[in-house]
């Protein structure tokens, strides 16, 4: 249900003026919104006694309206690896993982993220910066571990806030040392949350990575020492081969 509010001004101006009576600026506070969200627009009219109105066409005026929202956080899982994305069979790769809040309040609550490793994978170990992580015992090949569960808890006095992102957790897994060739895999993190009232969105993110059985990443680079020479003279130029 609206609210009226009325403004009066005991005297205007002098006929043909064409002067403005002043501006009223009226603050209001967003009770709710409308059900299931949507455009708000405010009306204002004007009356008057005295001499009749000769244009009463433009007594009435509409602002253009705001769009007014419920409160959600919405958070997304943030994963990326070491460049390149390339390791030999037996190597280790490391993984960031950290989350998001892209929603228009802060996130209240627990975050947890989980990162199923694909079965050419193990969990070595991690730095937590934050998020307590806890692996879980795999199958397969000896001794895998295929489960990495990482939480961190956001409080009233805490929050993350809206356009933050968490700390990142770093995860450092290694390649199977018996792989046959070469294959790509896509390794997946899933998001959740808890400590509010709805749903909170979630989202996986991929990486393909290679694992090439005695595989190299040659890089070259080339420079010349001098940016300017005359004709006669001699140039130099420095060549770096590198193995990523």
């Amino acid at each position: 249900v609206g609210q009226l509010v009325r403004c009066e001004m005991a005297q205007g101006t002098v006929a043909g003026a064409d002067l403005a009576l002043g501006e009223i600026i009226i603050a209001a506070n967003v009770g709710s919104a409308p059900e299931g969200g949507g455009r708000v627009q405010n009306t204002a009219t004007i009356d008057a006694d005295g001499s009749e109105d000769q244009n009463p066409l433009n007594n009435t005026a509409q602002d253009s309206g705001v769009e007014i929202e419920e409160p959600y956080p919405m958070l997304a899982g943030t994963k990326h690896g070491e460049s390149p994305a390339l390791i030999s069979a037996g190597n280790s790769y490391d993984f960031a993982l950290g989350a998001s809040n892209s929603g228009n309040v802060p996130y209240i609550g627990r975050i947890t993220l989980t990162d199923v490793l694909p079965a050419q994978l193990t969990y070595v170990s991690h730095v937590g910066n934050g998020w307590s992580c806890t692996p879980s015992a795999g199958s397969e090949w000896p001794d895998r571990v295929a489960t990495v569960v990482c939480e961190i808890t956001y409080t009233d006095a805490n929050p993350l806030a809206v356009g933050a992102s968490t700390p990142l957790a770093t995860l450092t897994t290694q390649a199977d040392p018996d792989l046959e060739g070469a294959v790509r895999i896509t390794n997946t993190l899933d998001l959740s949350a808890t400590g509010i009232d709805g749903d909170i969105p979630s989202a996986s993110f991929d990486l393909d990575i290679d694992l090439v059985d005695n595989s190299a990443d040659l890089e070259v680079e080339k420079t010349a020492v001098s940016s300017r020479v005359t004709l006669g003279d001699t140039q130099t130029f420095n060549i770096t081969v590198r193995n990523n």
